[in-house]
């Protein structure tokens, strides 16, 4: 199974005017059931049967132009993911369907429900092509999206291999004895462990 990914003709209507200055928000995210032709992908302005809220994770500007990371959750009852759509509205405007992304077949990506995987979730990345000339991006970020143990362990990881993660700390001054300050150099040894150095 594969994803197709659109920008739609409502879409191509809103980064044309987005290049005259005005301000583009990513607003939301859907994920739905039900799926139509490649064709008929350009015209849709909503899901076939859409399903849920889906949780826009984070924004990353690349050269091609703004890869989203989504995350879709487990729900009351299981369903079969064909379809997610990107949400978007210029200035104060209604928000329109700007893209979507269709599996190519009808299996899709199953769903569970909440109770046959309470914890479940499906990370989805996807490249919305288009280029800024001229508006103001703004993407609308879910800050209570299911943390899960991938990505904070990846979080961590990037954390304790960083060299300024505790700049203001490595940089500290302990007072030793009473009466003099020296400087001292935190860092970790190969096992992740703690170490000081002066």
């Amino acid at each position: 199974m594969s994803w197709k990914g659109v920008i739609t003709n409502s879409g191509n209507e809103l980064l044309a005017q987005w290049t005259t200055g005005k301000t583009l928000t990513i607003t939301r995210a859907a994920a739905g059931t039900g799926r139509v032709s490649e064709a008929a992908m350009l015209a849709q302005t909503a899901l076939v049967s859409e399903k849920q809220t889906v949780s826009i994770l984070s924004s990353k500007a690349t050269t091609q132009g703004q890869k989203l990371q989504l995350q879709v959750t487990a729900q009351t009852t299981d369903y079969p993911l064909n379809q997610l759509g990107i949400w978007a509205k210029l200035d104060s405007g209604a928000a329109r369907l700007i893209a979507l992304f269709q599996t190519d077949t009808d299996a899709g990506v199953e769903i569970p429900s909440k109770t046959e995987v309470p914890d479940y979730a499906y990370t989805f990345y996807g490249l919305l092509e288009f280029s800024n000339t001229g508006g103001t991006l703004q993407v609308t970020i879910d800050a209570s999206a299911l943390a899960t143990t991938a990505a904070v362990s990846a979080a961590i990881k990037a954390h304790n291999e960083s060299t300024s993660a505790h700049t203001d700390l490595f940089g500290a001054k302990v007072d030793k004895d009473g009466d003099s300050t020296v400087a001292f150099t935190l860092g970790y040894d190969a096992g992740g462990v703690y170490i000081v150095t002066d």
